[in-house]
């Protein structure tokens, strides 16, 4: 499974537990420093992740719901959280532009 669908996996997975923006922090997480480990490192991810009381009891449900994803078909999960349109893509700074699925 490719970076880009294993993002979308995750993020599907993980979405109903987290609010907008700590989700794209956690995916963003993951991204750098998740990404290249086996799965059973997100017991590890979800951990420095899930850093609220509230979170932290609902870990387990939590990995549940992100291996489920990762074995859904492409055509169900959701878009990936970090694909912009090229309006979104004018508007971002250089530093910003560098950024694709590799970092």
């Amino acid at each position: 499974m490719d970076l880009k669908l294993r993002r979308r996996a995750i993020y599907t997975g993980m979405r109903p537990y987290f609010d907008d923006a700590t989700l794209l922090e956690a995916i963003h997480l993951w991204q750098i420093k998740y990404s290249d480990k086996p799965k059973f490192a997100f017991t590890e991810f979800l951990s420095e992740c899930c850093q609220d009381k509230a979170l932290r009891s609902q870990r387990t449900m939590i990995l549940s719901s992100i291996f489920k994803a990762l074995d859904m078909p492409p055509r169900e999960l959701l878009p990936d959280p970090f694909d912009i349109d090229q309006e979104q893509l004018i508007n971002l700074s250089p530093a910003e532009k560098i950024c694709d699925d590799t970092t």
